[in-house]
Formats: structure tokens, sequence, C-alpha cells
């Protein structure tokens, strides 16, 4: 099984012997409450692709509530100034529908501009204040807006800004591991002929034979090892 370090490893062996240990008892007791399902959740974050998304996604929560916060007080604050022109509009309109239908307390007066805040059926929500009065068309323009055009698209750009720097660092962090860790394989082949300076084709030969013995990855030719030694060691000085 392929876990990030020894320590997701052994979550996983953990969440396994769990596992196992709740079939036997479902099999002996049939009891109705069960762990596996918790425990295949757990073994399917210690895997490497899904931990370091649930680790990015970790990352970008506080700058997500950051604005996230100002989206929902941009929903309340809306909320409360409908209910409160609306509140008492309790006539109907030309379309016979009552022109405070939605903003009669201020429950649903928060509900009605957090639906409509998502673009879920913002028309119909809308509707019955706009057609009593054609200018209470500005105000819900301002307030749809700020929360879903202006909010809804900042909190967008910050995820996606925070995730692609994020990314970025940890690439960062893999090819300045990668360049450390060929230095210290030269270093350890450069001991292998202590009589040559540098490393010679055989010993790297011998590495690529090795190396090619996994089973992720791709087996090399002699004559392309040759090849590749050639280029790389162009001064002949190994």
């Amino acid at each position: 099984m392929d876990y990030v370090d020894r320590t997701f490893h052994s979550v996983g062996k953990t969440a396994v012997m769990v596992m196992l240990f709740d079939t036997v008892l479902f099999t002996i007791r049939r009891h109705k409450w069960r762990l596996a399902p918790f425990m295949r959740v757990v073994l399917m974050l210690c895997k490497p692709k899904l931990n370091q998304l649930l680790c990015a996604l970790i990352s970008i929560v506080n700058e997500w509530l950051s604005v996230a916060s100002f989206w929902i007080g941009t929903v309340v604050f809306f909320a409360w100034i409908a209910v409160t022109i609306f509140e008492n509009d309790t006539f109907r309109n030309k379309e016979d529908a009552m022109v405070n239908a939605g903003f009669d307390t201020f429950g649903n007066g928060l509900y009605t501009v957090f639906v409509a805040s998502a673009t879920v059926d913002f028309v119909d929500k809308f509707n019955p204040t706009f057609s009593a009065n054609r200018a209470y068309g500005l105000l819900w323009f301002v307030c749809l807006f700020l929360s879903n055009f202006l909010f809804l698209n900042l909190i967008l750009a910050m995820v996606f800004e925070t995730y692609a720097s994020k990314f970025s660092r940890t690439m960062q962090a893999v090819f300045a591991n990668r360049a450390r860790s060929v230095q210290e394989v030269f270093k350890i082949l450069d001991q292998v002929s202590p009589d040559e300076p540098g490393i010679t084709s055989e010993t790297f030969f011998e590495l690529t034979s090795a190396y090619g013995q996994s089973a992720m990855a791709p087996k090399f030719k002699r004559d392309d090892v040759a090849y590749i030694f050639t280029h790389l060691d162009h001064d002949g000085t190994g």
C-alpha cells in the first residue's frame, strides 16, 4: 500500500485492523452500528493524492473564512434592509402577490436574500417587490452585484491563488529535495572507485540497472546508458 510516510502507514494499518475487528464482531452479534464505513474513509484519506488534496483544502480555510465573512455580512445586511422596508407592506401587487413575500420576518428575509445571492430562483424572490415599485430593482441590483458577482468571484479567485501558491511551494520543495538527493547519490557513487576521479561509466550502468529493478522505473539498455553518460560527462571528468 502506497502511503505518504510512516505516520499514515500506521494509521492505515490501524484502520485495517479496526475493520477486521468490526467484521468479526458483526458476524457474531449482527449489531446495527458499524465502524467499517468510517475506517474506509480514514483509509482512503491516507492515500498520498487524497492526503495532499486534504492538506491543500485545510490550508485555504483561513483565507476562505476571511472572504466568506464579508459575503455573509452582506447577506445579513441586505436582509435587514429588506425586512425593514417591506415588513409592513401587506398589500398585493399587480400580479396578485404579497409585496412582503419572503420579507415578513427577519428569518424569512435572511433565507430569501441568501437563496437569491446564490442565483437560485432570484427572479421569483425579488419579483413581488420589484413589481410593486421598479425603484426597488436598484436595491436588488446592488445586492446581487456585491453578494454574487463580487464576493463569490473573490472567493473563487482567492481559493485558486492559495492553492496555486501552495502547489508552487510544494513543487519547489520537491525539486530542491531532488537536487539534494542527486548530490548525495553523486558523493556515494564517487566513493565506489576512489582511485578514479568522478563516476565511471560502469558505475553509472550499475546504478541504472539497480534503479530499473523497481516496478515503477523504466528499463535502460546498455547502449542507451552509454549514450546518456557520454552527454552527461561531455568534458570527461566523470
